[in-house]
């Protein structure tokens, strides 16, 4: 029997938005604008040095542009499908996996150690559709993150943009499923979704 690998229930949903977003801003921080730095900044994806004569990073580069794509409207079976393929491809490559219960669950901390075993299996390894499109073009995804945000402030919610990315409330408000719900449909509005 094939692992199943689960949807973040409705409690994660936010970590991982804000922890995407930090990612993300942290990741594009930091350029000092002179003419030796790339143009373009991007994620690292393993300890090796990156640069424009180092073929693994343009095939990095060119991985990370193809990976599978988790949509707005992905169904659970076609997102535990992609995920099961990423894990078992990292399983193929030697890092030890953990099945309880039907869950596949690589035990890697995101070290060196495993670091090649994680660059041949980058090509399968999902990606939310914000994810890619703040990695492929910063300038709408911010428009389009502000107008989540805005949605969300027409109805009824105090939310503002975090400083480290995501957004935060602006009261002693918490996520109730009513806001879980509001944020869903304005971020599906915002970003184009279900």
């Amino acid at each position: 029997m094939s692992p199943v690998i689960r949807r973040p229930g409705v409690q994660n949903r936010l970590a991982l938005v804000v922890a995407a977003a930090m990612c993300l801003l942290a990741a594009c921080g930091g350029h000092s604008g002179t003419a030796e730095d790339p143009a373009v900044a991007s994620i690292p994806r393993s300890a090796a040095p990156s640069g424009a004569a180092d073929p693994v990073a343009h095939a990095s580069a060119s991985a990370s542009a193809e990976r599978p794509l988790i949509r707005a409207d992905t169904s659970d079976e076609e997102f535990n499908r992609l995920w099961q393929l990423y894990y078992g491809c990292l399983r193929d490559e030697g890092i030890p996996t953990l099945n309880q219960n039907g869950h596949l669950k690589p035990m890697d901390d995101g070290g060196p150690k495993y670091a090649p075993q994680r660059e041949a299996c980058a090509p399968k390894q999902p990606e939310d559709y914000k994810d890619r499109l703040a990695r492929t073009d910063p300038s709408e995804y911010q428009d389009r993150f502000r107008a989540w945000i805005e949605c969300m402030r027409s109805k009824g919610m105090k939310v503002s943009p975090a400083k480290g990315g995501g957004f935060q409330f602006d009261d002693d408000s918490r996520m109730t499923e009513e806001a879980f719900r509001i944020s869903d449909e304005c971020e599906a509005e915002a970003f184009g979704g279900k």
